[in-house]
């Protein structure tokens, strides 16, 4: 594999944190600390979708319903209507920042703040539907596990597995390493990939048995992990300004795209990543830039 095409897109005019997939019309959205979720094409230049209270941390477009939710560093949560980007809720949920959001099953959208609390809204509606403060000191990411079970990651005490349909909530805890977990994936063979503060990549089986050693793939925190929609690639991300692409089977090493070897790479950390085909790579930065990163094998 090797890289065929590096270009920036565009710029905001402040830190980007936020990705992710676009619906109808728009390939993808981001936004960041200038508090503007912005909508990208290929036909065009992007342009300011909304226009936030405060700096915008999580992003998730539903092709389902047509809606786009923001999540938010004062802990807000906005519900928009994708088609002409009314709001249609706005929803003041705890102090922590919104760092996640994503839908929990076919019905529900769900979204996680920094101080544990845990909000589900309706798929179709985006209406209020419950909300639970986890037994966490701190989160950072979660992913449905199974039937009203999460997975949670970014606590000093480990990665914990979290039900949501109780009203006192409990959590199991695994210490897979001794720094705190921040971003997770679903493996395509079995099991998960986690990035660590300690810049590592791990793998586990769903009962959390360890399947490999270690990577030391980073030389700080890994912000995302992402597999190709094929399945047949891991993309992570890094604090360290790098991207890197690993085999999906074995999490074998193929690529690094950052400084010294690509002149025009981010200059500083890369937050999150999105795989726009199987070829195409999208990543932000605290650089305030907006990169493609297109392959060929």
């Amino acid at each position: 594999m090797q890289l065929l095409q590096h270009r920036t897109l565009g710029e905001h005019s402040q830190p980007v944190y936020a990705l992710c997939e676009g619906a109808g019309p728009y390939l993808f959205f981001t936004g960041g600390g200038d508090r503007i979720a912005a909508a990208w094409t290929t036909e065009a230049e992007p342009k300011a979708f909304a226009y936030t209270t405060s700096s915008i941390y999580s992003l998730f477009a539903d092709p389902k319903s047509m809606l786009l939710w923001i999540g938010q560093m004062n802990g807000e949560v906005l519900c928009l209507r994708i088609s002409d980007g009314q709001i249609l809720h706005r929803y003041e949920l705890q102090k922590g920042s919104i760092f996640d959001l994503k839908a929990l099953d076919e019905h529900r959208i769900a979204g996680l703040s920094r101080d544990g609390f845990f909000a589900q809204f309706d798929r179709q509606t985006g209406a209020w539907l419950q909300g639970i403060a986890l037994p966490v000191q701190s989160a950072r990411s979660w992913h449905p596990f199974s039937d009203n079970e999460i997975l949670l990651a970014g606590d000093p005490a480990g990665l914990l597995r979290c039900r949501i349909d109780v009203e006192e909530p409990t959590a199991e805890r695994y210490s897979l390493c001794e720094w705190p977990l921040f971003s997770m994936a679903r493996h395509p063979d079995e099991g998960w990939v986690f990035g660590g503060k300690d810049a590592c990549i791990y793998r586990f089986n769903n009962r959390m048995q360890e399947i490999q050693p270690k990577i030391e793939a980073h030389n700080y925190a890994i912000y995302g992990l992402s597999f190709s929609p094929n399945r047949a690639l891991l993309a992570s991300c890094s604090r360290d300004k790098t991207l890197k692409i690993w085999w999906a089977k074995d999490l074998s090493f193929q690529l690094r795209l950052g400084k010294p070897t690509l002149k025009l790479a981010h200059t500083h950390s890369v937050n999150a990543l999105l795989w726009l085909s199987d070829q195409q790579l999208i990543s932000v930065s605290d650089d305030r830039t907006v990169r493609s990163w297109e392959f060929k094998d």
